[in-house]
């Protein structure tokens, strides 16, 4: 299950969600509405693997069986999508295009309420990276120590970042405000080439493992 500690990595760096929460934390009721999403994003992470794990009994599926092939064939399939991002984004990037502009929902940040931060932590998921977890989590074995560790370890490292800029404010509001707001502005400049390295290299381990699932 080491992929899925990529794959919490690969989350917590991925630009938008990033990008969202640093302007989240800039409006006027930033870290109470950044304690409201980082529950919705814990929330929301911890009710996927539970699900998963709800589903599967806790018990990885054989490779040779049915249940198994499927869970291979999908995760192959996860990485196809997510090579297929890659691609989409160096397209993009090689085009004299204008950058696009920040979402609309972006300028009403100052205006929502802790919940809606929490429904915020819920909608910005980097969904396709977190259906790529889904199939990982689908071969834990709730009686190995190492696989329940890398459970607990992937919603920790897809959650670090938000909760260390949380943290950063809180502990330091006028010096994060200002590095925060830097980082931000790097991260509008390069998003597609990062979405774009994130995603190839995210993908294409994706499938080689799918892929070794399925010749053994």
């Amino acid at each position: 299950m080491w992929d899925l500690v990529l794959i919490g990595v690969v989350i917590a760096i991925e630009p938008l969600p990033v990008i969202g929460f640093i302007l989240l934390l800039s409006g006027r009721r930033g870290v109470v509405n950044g304690i409201g999403y980082i529950v919705g994003w814990v929330l929301t992470l911890v009710a996927i693997v539970v699900g998963t794990l709800l589903v599967t009994g806790g018990e990885p599926p054989q490779t040779t069986s049915v249940p198994g092939r499927t869970v291979s064939i999908a995760t192959v399939l996860i990485g196809l999508v997510l090579v297929g991002i890659g691609i989409r984004q160096h397209r993009r990037h090689g085009t004299s295009a204008p950058q696009r502009p920040p979402p609309r929902w972006t300028s009403r940040l100052d205006e929502i309420s802790p919940w809606a931060a929490a429904a915020l932590g819920f909608l910005l998921q980097p969904w396709a990276l977190v259906a790529a977890g889904v199939a990982s989590v689908a071969q834990a074995d709730l009686s190995s120590a190492a696989s329940v560790a890398y459970l607990v370890l992937f919603c920790v490292l897809a959650t670090s970042s938000i909760l260390a800029m949380e943290c950063y404010v809180v502990l330091a509001h006028e010096d994060a405000t200002r590095r925060l707001g830097d980082l931000r502005r790097w991260l509008d400049a390069h998003r597609d080439r990062g979405i774009e390295i994130l995603a190839l290299l995210a993908g294409l381990v994706i499938i080689g493992k799918g892929l070794y699932q399925l010749a053994g």
